[in-house]
């Protein structure tokens, strides 16, 4: 039964969460707190007719809401780890991955069990980087041919996905990026995971869940009780007992699952194709310098975060307690929980211009276009009251009280990532520079454009 504790006042608070609903919508697009920093907002007079007043800080209307370079730099509202938060870790494992399994091959397959058929069946179950999930789509669906004018290729690939006509499931020849698919999938039919029992997902949510869906397909590729918190007493009036949800990450549990199954394999065909002990030789490529553990720990370290991040959002949901086998996934995952703005894969500013192919008809090149991070606030309230009991301290007698229910805010993102025709690629640089100065989505793609 999954359930938290607390003291409140003179008393022991039991919060059962199997008993509960939650429902997550959209709160708000942007607020004074997710404006302040912009450097493209307009100067208005308090009053025209008195200049002495001074002027305030506005949002153009022709622009929209601000992006953001790093989830680091998102406003702090709430506790809980937003799913991007897991996705940025898994896009930099994954990119330095690729770079060191190509180190690897690149030294020669004399030294690999199996030799060259090795090799090529390893190449079989990657992706290049230029393959994506949303491009092989597109592929299958339309063959070579560029989208018409104004159109785009995803939405039909999200509505097949949704009415079933594209089963993302892998079958037995399936690649890692039929895995990442399928992990993605979750993000477009919330109504259907194992726990959507327990989460009603509103209108504008769903919406900010299919950004993350197009975002991530189009760039390519605690123990069971909570600490026992106690709240302050101001002279001898007790505060009102509150009770909130309480969520530590974004409660997409079986995304999260498949995405655990991703790793485990991609850990197995790393591992039938060079070896274990050619993974656990070498290190993680990184930008700079190479990560300490070896590429078979981090491999395994990455499953098991995943894993752990599926028993804690059920957990958090009341779908099922902790059970004593996952405490160590969970502890893994709730230790990484508590750093996570500091891991240097997340605090890696990721925004650039990548090309894809040069349009002769355009007289254009092709690009995918990493601007950064949207911000959505999203409040979460109990569509259904879990049972809360009042114990008196020390005793199994039940205290009458009446709980104050509230509801909770917390943030999540959506990568933004769109499909351009430029004149030419900007550098990284220059490109960061370009979304600095205009912050949103709207005005960075102008100014790319012209």
């Amino acid at each position: 039964m999954s359930r938290y504790r607390f003291d409140w006042h003179a008393n022991s608070v039991e919060v059962d969460l199997s008993t509960q609903v939650l429902e997550i919508e959209v709160a708000e697009h942007e607020s004074f707190h997710t404006a302040r920093g912009r450097t493209d907002l307009e100067q208005v007079p308090v009053s025209p007719s008195d200049p002495s007043l001074g002027t305030i800080s506005v949002v153009p209307s022709h622009l929209g809401p601000r992006l953001y370079a790093k989830l680091s730099d998102i406003p702090d509202r709430g506790s809980w780890a937003p799913a991007q938060a897991f996705a940025v870790k898994a896009r930099a494992f994954d990119e330095g991955l690729l770079a060191t399994v190509e180190s690897l091959v690149g030294r020669g397959t004399q030294s690999l069990a199996g030799g060259d058929g090795r090799v090529q069946g390893l190449k079989r179950y990657l992706l290049s980087p230029s393959d994506s999930e949303a491009e092989r789509l597109v592929k299958a669906l339309q063959g070579e041919r560029q989208p018409p004018e104004g159109k785009s290729l995803i939405d039909d690939v999200i509505q097949r996905i949704r009415d079933e006509r594209l089963d993302t499931t892998p079958g037995p020849h399936a690649a890692v990026s039929d895995y990442q698919l399928h992990a993605l999938a979750t993000l477009l039919v919330p109504e259907r995971p194992p726990e959507a029992g327990r989460l009603v997902v509103g209108p504008q949510y769903r919406a900010v869940l299919e950004s993350q869906f197009r975002g991530l397909s189009v760039q390519e590729r605690e123990s069971r009780l909570r600490k026992v918190e106690s709240l302050p007493v101001q002279g001898q009036m007790p505060l009102p007992l509150r009770v909130a949800p309480r969520l530590s990450i974004e409660p997409l549990a079986e995304h999260y699952r498949r995405c655990a199954e991703t790793y485990r394999f991609l850990r197995q065909v790393l591992e039938e194709s060079l070896g274990e002990d050619a993974l656990a030789s070498v290190q993680r490529a990184l930008p700079e310098g190479q990560k300490d553990e070896s590429l078979w720990d981090e491999l395994v370290w990455m499953e098991q975060l995943f894993r752990g991040a599926h028993v804690i959002a059920r957990d958090e949901l009341g779908v099922e307690a902790t059970h004593e086998v996952d405490l160590p996934v969970v502890s893994l995952t709730r230790q990484w929980l508590q750093t996570w703005m500091l891991d240097s894969d997340i605090q890696a500013d990721t925004r650039r211009v990548v090309p894809l192919e040069f349009d002769k008809s355009r007289g254009l090149t092709r690009a995918i276009a990493v601007m950064g991070f949207l911000n959505a606030t999203v409040e979460a309230r109990f569509r259904q009251v879990p049972q809360i009991r009042v114990f008196k301290r020390g005793s199994d007698l039940l205290a009458d009280v009446e709980p104050t229910i509230l509801s909770a805010q917390y943030n999540t993102l959506s990568p933004v990532a769109e499909e351009v025709y430029v004149r030419a690629v900007p550098a990284p640089f220059a490109f960061r520079e370009l979304c600095d100065t205009h912050c949103s989505r709207e005005a960075i793609l102008r100014v790319l454009q012209a």
